[in-house]
């Protein structure tokens, strides 16, 4: 909702004749460095390549940030399932010896 309601400027300013990284940069959400290859992308005449390297450039930084996301979580799940295998344990384990030590 908060990208929709920053980027109904743009028709606006691309019809006065704002380029598209000029009118980006006015709704203020974009970060600098792809303002700056969409710049260049506009020089070159080379926007979809420009564009499609800023797409690959997120891409890897999110994937980056997954995988440090992952590292951590994982020990966390599993102490939590040895938890759970050792509450199960003792559940049955308990009983028997309970058992075993009323018999004698």
């Amino acid at each position: 909702y908060f990208i929709i309601q920053k980027s109904r400027q743009l028709p606006e300013l691309i019809k006065d004749g704002k380029s598209l990284s000029e009118s980006l940069s006015r709704i203020d959400f974009f970060p600098p460095l792809s303002l700056d290859m969409i710049r260049i992308g506009e020089a070159s005449a080379n926007l979809e390549g420009m564009l499609s390297e800023v797409a690959d450039y997120y891409d890897e930084k999110i994937q980056a940030k997954i995988d440090i996301f992952i590292s951590l979580i994982e020990p966390i799940v599993i102490i939590f399932m040895g938890l759970i295998v050792a509450a199960m344990l003792l559940s049955v384990y308990l009983p028997i010896f309970n058992i075993i030590r009323v018999v004698r």
